[in-house]
């Protein structure tokens, strides 16, 4: 594996570990176009690679330096977003209203124009993000204030259930990581894992 592609794989397991490992619907992870000068050519490698396990991978916003990539488990996040308060909350801000199973597909086109037309990230983001919806609403209500605690989001409710969900998160950024610095490739790793699910 070359050092381009060793980067990639550190990158992805850092920011995406509980995504990659299944656990997560969806995360953000920005790549430096310097230090990944292949990027798209990466993206759609891994993407044929990892679609029979459901991962996805979206490129939400770029500028010349940077790119700003959505990775996804698409059942997932289409179960999470399929939600009733999270569909209605969703079309109340302007999503498009449609009954089709997999609706979270044109829901993360409209979330892109959003950002694009914004510049930056509207508060719905954490939805597609698989943030539990009452924190979401939370610190929407709450403008970013008055959080019981803030680890991977603020958080607004069941603090000693997000608690324990963090401390898994890390733990499955740790195990990749881990096994990455010690030469293993992403994708046998998330082959292994998948087989074993």
């Amino acid at each position: 594996m070359n050092q381009t592609e060793t980067i990639f794989e550190e990158t992805l397991a850092s920011h995406c570990a509980p995504v990659l490992l299944g656990i997560k619907s969806a995360n953000l992870v920005s790549f430096s176009k310097d230090r990944h000068p292949g990027l798209s050519s990466q993206l759609r490698r891994y993407s044929r690679a990892l679609r029979a396990g459901g991962l996805a991978f979206e490129i939400l916003c770029e500028c010349e330096k940077r790119a700003l990539v959505f990775v996804y488990r698409k059942a997932l996040l289409n179960s999470e977003l399929s939600q009733p308060a999270v569909m209605d909350f969703l079309h109340s801000i302007g999503y498009p209203h449609t009954d089709l199973p997999g609706w979270s597909d044109s829901a993360l086109r409209h979330l892109k124009t959003r950002i694009a037309s914004s510049g930056g990230f509207p508060h719905e983001i954490g939805l597609f993000l698989g943030y539990p919806p009452a924190d979401v609403f939370g610190f929407i209500e709450n403008k970013g204030k008055d959080f019981l605690f803030s680890g991977y989001w603020k958080v607004y409710s069941d603090a000693e259930q997000r608690k324990q969900t963090f401390a898994e998160y890390t733990a499955c950024r740790d195990f990749l990581c881990e096994r990455i610095a010690k030469g293993e490739r992403l994708l046998r790793l998330l082959s292994v894992s998948s087989a074993a699910a």
